[in-house]
């Protein structure tokens, strides 16, 4: 199921290191290999949470041999510094490639298996728990550990020098099954109200 949407990356909220193409869905670091760096961009507008659940995915187009440790993705503030890694500042979260490590807010858990060249990573936010997730490949690496911020967040992809990502917000068919977990959450919450009102049954019989 392809996804009717606007957002994209904003050429105008990326570290000057960053160059985007294609509608803005492409992003290459093309800062010099003498002075290598960390560089992101943001989304340009915030992650809507209308839906309850919003997802992307990202796909690992080329790295520098080199370098091993070339990318993140995530979400983030407005604040963050943009000379920064998403994950590496506060209110904000970030899935690395090198180690499979779990970055949140400046603090760091191992996460899930390593990315490269060729891998699909994905990330969705989870406005019900207030939760976020990564995906690699289609395959749902679970719930990280702390809650998004209560306040605007950013789709927010971190570049090494050299390194190449191509971004789909929705523009063709995801790799992981999006439409697969939303129809779960919705039988949970069907079945949790169900316990609810049963509950609600019994306090009313007991009562009287």
């Amino acid at each position: 199921m392809l996804v009717l949407t606007t957002l994209s990356l904003d050429p105008n909220d990326k570290a000057v290191q960053l160059e985007l193409f294609e509608n803005n869905t492409y992003v290459k670091h093309i800062g010099l290999i003498d002075n290598e760096c960390w560089a992101s961009v943001r989304s340009n507008m915030p992650i809507s949470n209308r839906h309850q659940v919003y997802y992307y995915e990202v796909k690992i187009i080329f790295r520098r041999s080199e370098w091993p440790n070339f990318g993140a993705i995530g979400y983030c503030t407005r604040h963050m510094e943009l000379s920064n890694r998403p994950g590496y500042s506060k209110n904000s979260s970030g899935y690395c490639n090198y180690t499979g490590d779990h970055y949140e807010h400046g603090n760091w858990t191992h996460y899930g298996p390593s990315y490269e060249v060729g891998d699909v990573v994905g990330c969705c936010i989870n406005f019900i728990d207030k939760k976020v997730f990564y995906t690699k490949n289609g395959k749902n690496l679970g719930m990280t550990g702390i809650a998004i911020p209560d306040q605007p967040i950013f789709v927010c992809i971190g570049l090494y020098t050299g390194s190449e990502m191509k971004v789909n917000f929705g523009q063709e068919p995801f790799v992981f099954d999006i439409e697969g977990y939303k129809k779960s959450l919705k039988v949970a919450q069907k079945q949790q109200k169900l316990s609810v009102e049963s509950l609600n049954e019994i306090v009313e019989v007991s009562e009287n």
